[in-house]
């Protein structure tokens, strides 16, 4: 074996440190320009998310700041009162638990209510909470009439915990919306919109205290508009022209804002359809615009006084049109109120004028009626006296009619039906 001299040895040592030096500094090199891509491509990724989201955000931020402008006028609502047991509410299959959803708490009641021992079950004290807005500085305030229809004692909370006493300037039955008042000065406020405006597929917020958990925010659309929820009132001359959403709300909801983008009402939340008595996917909101008529006429004349018809309503179906011939009477598409009856416990202006059930009415007053709910909103606008014009589809022949409108009777009470 040759020996390498000391001195060629020390130089082959270096030679292969050397080396090694090369080797290490090229893996070096390689490892940092992989570094420096993978920063580049980091960097674009992270351009490139940002500016996708960036819609995204600009919406998260509209919703959080209509929240926030609106929530201080939202107010949490508590009522104490009596409600004797002959009027207690009994169960609707579609909708069961229509009680908890802002009703009296009725002692003795499947739901869970809690009566006082030793009282008669038709004196029980009640306790219930639901929602409203403030619509003016001084504390005016709408929420749903079923709300504080059997309160002794208003209590209102605002979102900063001030509690004031409130009270009930004037309530409708037939609309479910009540006006209460408390007295304070420089309230915050939330503007009245304008459902007619509002479309299919809007974002709206719901606003409220559902199931105790107070000033929650929920967010949705308007999933459908002028739901006439048949079956919720059984009084005839009920108005019920809903605007649908798929906003959660719960029991406790009752008479909060549903409002758009721009914080504006467009309807008060009102019901909920469920076989649980809990959202199951989508509520009810009365119109702001019936909301408005109602308050104005409580503020001004301390009640309600609304031009009625006297008919019974019915959405036509296909066997409906093709019996009463209303293509060849010129109607098109299957659309109208259909007459289905005449209420059996007061006089019928319609009848008078000459309508007779089975009769489509397809226009009032210039206005195209497509639903039930079309014909109430044109016939909530008048009052009684007013004279408004129908034409109607009999038998495969058009007719005029005119009809004065009667005034719809008081009522002290909304009424669920049982079916």
């Amino acid at each position: 074996m040759s020996v390498l001299p000391s001195g060629g040895r020390t130089r082959a040592l270096a030679l292969s440190i050397g080396s090694a030096g090369v080797v290490a500094s090229g893996v070096i090199t390689v490892l940092y320009a992989q570094s420096a891509r993978q920063a580049s491509t980091n960097a674009h990724a992270s351009t490139v998310s940002t500016t996708a989201i960036a819609p995204l955000v600009e919406t998260q931020n509209a919703f959080a700041a209509v929240a926030q402008a609106v929530t201080p006028a939202v107010v949490s609502i508590h009522i104490e009162g009596q409600l004797p047991a002959s009027q207690r509410m009994q169960q609707m299959p579609d909708l069961p638990d229509l009680r908890q959803f802002g009703f009296p708490d009725m002692g003795g009641s499947p739901y869970g209510g809690r009566g006082n021992r030793g009282q008669r079950q038709e004196d029980q004290v009640i306790h219930a909470s639901g929602s409203g807005f403030i619509v003016s500085p001084d504390g005016t305030i709408l929420t749903n009439n079923h709300v504080v229809a059997d309160a002794n004692k208003v209590t209102v909370i605002l979102s900063d915990r001030r509690e004031f006493d409130a009270k009930v300037v004037g309530r409708d039955p037939t609309t479910d919306v009540a006006v209460i008042k408390i007295d304070g000065h420089n309230l915050p406020t939330v503007p009245l919109g304008n459902d007619e405006t509002a479309r299919v597929g809007d974002w709206v917020l719901a606003i409220g205290n559902p199931l105790g958990l107070d000033f929650t925010v929920t967010q949705g659309i308007i999933s459908a508009k002028g739901r006439g929820l048949a079956g919720l009132y059984d009084s005839p001359y009920a108005v019920v022209d809903n605007l649908q959403t798929d906003a959660p709300i719960n029991p406790g909801n009752s008479g909060g804002p549903l409002v758009n983008v721009r914080g504006e009402v467009v309807g008060m939340n009102s019901a909920i359809a469920s076989p649980t008595g809990s959202y199951a996917g989508y509520g009810f909101a009365i119109p702001v615009t019936l909301v408005r008529d109602v308050m104005n006429q409580i503020v001004e004349y301390g009640h309600v006084r609304r031009g009625i018809l006297g008919l019974q309503l019915a959405e036509v179906r296909q066997k409906d049109a093709q019996a009463d011939r209303l293509a060849q009477g010129g109607v098109a598409q299957i659309r109208g109120a259909l007459v289905a009856d005449f209420p059996q416990d007061g006089a019928s202006p319609a009848r008078t004028a000459g309508i007779q059930k089975g009769d489509i009415i397809v226009n009032a007053d210039g206005h195209d009626i497509d639903h039930v709910a079309t014909l109430q909103r044109v016939i909530r606008g008048e009052k009684p006296g007013d004279v408004v014009s129908l034409t109607l589809v009999r038998q495969g022949v058009e007719k005029t009619v005119h009809v004065k409108l009667a005034d719809a009777p008081s009522e002290e009470q909304p009424k669920l039906a049982a079916r």
